[in-house]
């Protein structure tokens, strides 16, 4: 199985703040996420348009993480596991968050997703219940993520949830819009 990371729940706000891990949220979904043909063309229209185009890589500079994040990373992933219990907040029983991205970041990737449909090229939506979303693995992002999701999200998985993070190898990332009056009934969804 395939487990991912519901990114529905990034803001701007969110982002710059803390990223919240869970046992529920890592196991919440198992999907198989191949590119389609449509959004194979959909990259490639969209790829002389980026905002941003360091976001479509994997290798993104130290200023878009937050303070302390990339040390803590680092002592974690040679061995101590206490750097990440001090710098991250238990929400509830198995719940954690901790800061990750900068507000910089936030900004940056809020513009991109912005430009995204502003572009006029095809959105696909990223659940059968949300009108409002854009699935970010089909504008260009899936590398990046997935180098984000094995250097920076699968240390933090295999410390917490050793018994699942091994099927921490694929994901499904969008995001999401919520606003007061839209998508009003999202119960369980696929």
């Amino acid at each position: 199985g395939r487990a991912w990371i519901d990114s529905s729940s990034m803001t701007s706000s969110l982002l710059a703040r803390r990223i919240i891990f869970s046992a529920g949220t890592l196991l919440a979904h198992v999907r198989g996420a191949a590119v389609s043909r449509d959004a194979l063309r959909a990259i490639s229209a969209y790829k002389p348009l980026r905002a941003t185009p360091e976001l479509f890589e994997g290798d993104w500079p130290a200023e878009w993480f937050a303070p302390g994040y990339l040390d803590m990373r680092e002592q974690l992933v040679a061995g101590n596991a206490s750097a990440f219990y001090a710098f991250a907040r238990e929400e509830g029983p198995e719940v954690f968050s901790y800061p990750l991205f900068t507000r910089m970041f936030c900004d940056l990737f809020l513009r991109e997703v912005d430009n995204y449909k502003q572009s006029g090229l095809p959105i696909r939506r990223p659940n059968s219940m949300n009108n409002y979303g854009l699935i970010v693995n089909e504008i260009g992002m899936r590398d990046a993520l997935s180098a984000l999701q094995r250097i920076h999200l699968l240390p933090v998985a295999q410390l917490l949830f050793p018994h699942v993070s091994s099927n921490f190898d694929d994901h499904h990332s969008f995001m999401v819009q919520y606003k007061q009056g839209q998508d009003l009934g999202l119960d369980m969804h696929t």
